[in-house]
């Protein structure tokens, strides 16, 4: 729904707090969002439409996410009872729910940024006071949308 596959869009490595993670991260899918033939009419019709697809969005980005790390699990020793797949499409598809709306009010990148920027922290916050490896799991699924 919102990946892109060239990688230009991605969050640059330098990015280090938690701040700055969301404001490039809402500046992503922003810019994502205004260059898609969608960004022509208004955000409160394109926002439900979005939203009308996210379930299915997160089903897939989770298919994704299990492809891309099921070896890496294996590799690194991480237990299969630590990752909740449930528990983590949950949060993501809340973090996307709640950004769409915040678009379709009109808000701004800097004032969804700041918005979700606490959620986000709890997310990771929760995931790495499990394993610090998890957060592996939670940025794919982010990515994967």
């Amino acid at each position: 729904m919102f990946n892109t596959t060239d990688g230009s869009n991605a969050i640059p490595p330098q990015i280090t707090s938690l701040s700055s993670l969301a404001q490039a991260w809402a500046k992503r899918y922003i810019t994502n969002l205004n260059t898609t033939a969608l960004a022509e009419e208004d955000p409160a019709v394109v926002a439900p439409r979005l939203l009308a697809e996210l379930r299915n969005a997160s089903v897939k980005a989770w298919q994704r996410t299990e492809d891309f790390l099921a070896g890496e699990m294996i590799r690194h020793g991480i237990p299969a009872e630590l990752v909740d797949p449930w528990s983590i499409s949950k949060d993501i598809h809340d973090i996307y729910q709640r950004t769409l709306k915040l678009y379709a009010a009109g808000n701004g990148t800097q004032q969804m940024t700041t918005k979700v920027a606490s959620a986000i922290g709890e997310i990771r916050r929760r995931y790495t006071a499990v394993d610090p490896r998890l957060i592996g799991f939670v940025s794919i699924q982010c990515a994967c949308f």
